[in-house]
């Protein structure tokens, strides 16, 4: 529940114009910085991952560029449409629940968008990875 709690401040946050370009750059930057490490040290960090993979250790350390995935895509969508994640009260208009579930099911995409952001991100870092170390 605590951690629900920290997601909905942070995106609540993220309304804050300064916020969010501050925050998308710290995104993009280590982002960038995965992206480095694996194309300098691409023998080490394949070897590396294929010998903690399996393990659960493994499985986060592929969270971490599905997150900065996943967030990068998120604010990117974000700065276009600002008004997503305004959470309104039902008024009492005929159409009010008509309103309220189109806001939703856009909310409910740009979220899917943003975890597909992060499943790319982390699919491209491993093709790229086995690219090169030579293992394709």
């Amino acid at each position: 529940m605590e951690t629900a709690d920290n997601l909905i401040e942070m995106v609540e946050a993220l309304a804050d114009r300064r916020f969010l370009n501050r925050f998308l750059l710290l995104c993009v930057s280590l982002n960038v910085v995965c992206w480095l490490v694996t194309i300098l040290f691409a023998d080490w960090v394949f070897e590396a991952m294929s010998r903690i993979l399996p393990d659960k250790i493994g499985a986060l350390l592929l969270g971490v560029p599905f997150g900065l995935g996943m967030y990068i895509t998120y604010m990117l969508i974000r700065i276009k449409t600002p008004d997503i994640e305004d959470n309104r009260q039902l008024d009492s208009e005929m159409m009010a629940s008509f309103s309220y579930q189109a806001h939703s099911t856009k909310r409910w995409f740009v979220w899917m968008f943003a975890v597909i952001g992060g499943v790319l991100n982390v699919l491209l870092l491993i093709a790229v990875n086995m690219y090169f170390a030579d293992q394709i």
